[in-house]
């Protein structure tokens, strides 16, 4: 159980940081416009999607990893052959290793508050939980029932734990 718990919660923080990354892409943020314009040729979407699955890439060394990767999907960088090429957006000037940097520093804030944000739901959450389970302590018909079902249960819990010690 624990397990599925991990990959949900894994799963909605994933949802979320993708759904971050879309929101960044579409800001007037100048990273977001010059990954834009490498990738001119793919979506806002495919774009995120990308950006997420390198994100989440066990890997040593991020950077390289993002870097191989803009090396070889990007037809504008593919152009100009260069990895350190410095490519022009009116906002910056930043050479790719720059800007992968950059990148890097944008999707750790972006995980960064996927991650708060999911807590302040699960926090929210559990407190309806909480409050749900509170007012059985004034229920007397459950004290009643779960007094009863324990009293069933006494008797064969303690043949099993008798025949555990043999």
């Amino acid at each position: 159980m624990k397990l599925l718990n991990r990959e949900i919660n894994t799963n909605l923080v994933q949802s979320q940081v993708n759904s971050l990354i879309l929101e960044f892409l579409q800001s007037d943020d100048p990273i977001a416009g010059q990954i834009k314009e490498i990738f001119k040729d793919q979506s806002i979407n495919e774009i995120a999607d990308n950006l997420a699955k390198l994100w989440y890439l066990e890997s040593e060394d991020q950077e390289d990893n993002f870097l191989d990767f803009f090396v070889t999907h990007s037809d504008v960088i593919k152009s100009q052959n260069n990895r350190n090429v410095s490519l022009t957006y009116p906002h910056s000037n930043l050479g790719l290793v720059e800007l992968v940097d950059e990148l890097l520093d944008k999707l750790t804030e972006i995980f960064s508050k996927a991650q708060t944000i999911l807590a302040v739901k699960n926090i929210e959450e559990n407190e309806v939980i909480y409050a749900d389970f509170s007012e059985m302590a004034y229920d007397l018909e459950y004290q009643q029932e779960a007094l009863e079902i324990a009293q069933d249960f006494a008797y064969t819990d303690w043949e099993a734990l008798k025949l555990s010690e043999v």
